[in-house]
């Protein structure tokens, strides 16, 4: 497998003329390219794009560069480290807002606060609202938790995917 870094904003056609692909040939490259770079949209390719190609011998790979089996694993080692990292400082806010939650309800059945709101029916009302939509916020934590756990799983399994087909 080969890299080619876009200098240019392009597209399919293009980029099949630039790698010298033409005819039937044209098509398995363009099915090759889409396969090792489904992150992508082939359409319009801006500059930056780090493209995978295919280490074919009959393309025109004078413009690209050779990846190893060491790049893709210390890509592959950044990318898991980056999801764990990013589901990580996600699930440690959760845990705040689970703390500071807790501060509050604790707060609220202090005796003196107690007396305080039981003795003002506004201020009661304000509490039991306050009560409520600390509930709520349990219930949305609890769903964020679940979707964050999934999404790290979901991740993981897609760079495990692509570490495949690179190499």
């Amino acid at each position: 497998m080969r890299t080619l870094l876009i200098q240019d904003t392009t597209d399919l056609p293009s980029l099949m003329r630039r790698l010298g692909a033409s005819g039937g040939k044209a098509d398995t490259v363009a099915a090759s390219l889409k396969r090792l770079n489904p992150h992508l949209s082939l359409d319009r390719l801006t500059p930056g794009t780090l493209l995978l190609v295919p280490d074919d011998p009959s393309l025109d790979l004078a413009t690209t560069h050779g990846v190893g089996a060491a790049q893709v694993n210390a890509l592959v080692a950044e990318l898991k480290t980056a999801v764990d990292a990013a589901v990580a400082a996600a699930l440690k806010g959760l845990d705040t807002r689970a703390t500071e939650r807790h501060e509050v309800t604790e707060a609220l059945k202090a005796p003196a606060i107690k007396r305080a709101i039981d003795a003002d029916a506004d201020l009661k009302a304000r509490a039991g609202s306050v009560a409520a939509e600390l509930k709520k916020e349990v219930a949305v934590d609890k769903e964020a938790e679940k979707s964050l756990k999934q999404l790290q799983t979901s991740a993981l399994g897609d760079i495990e995917a692509l570490a495949k087909v690179w190499g």
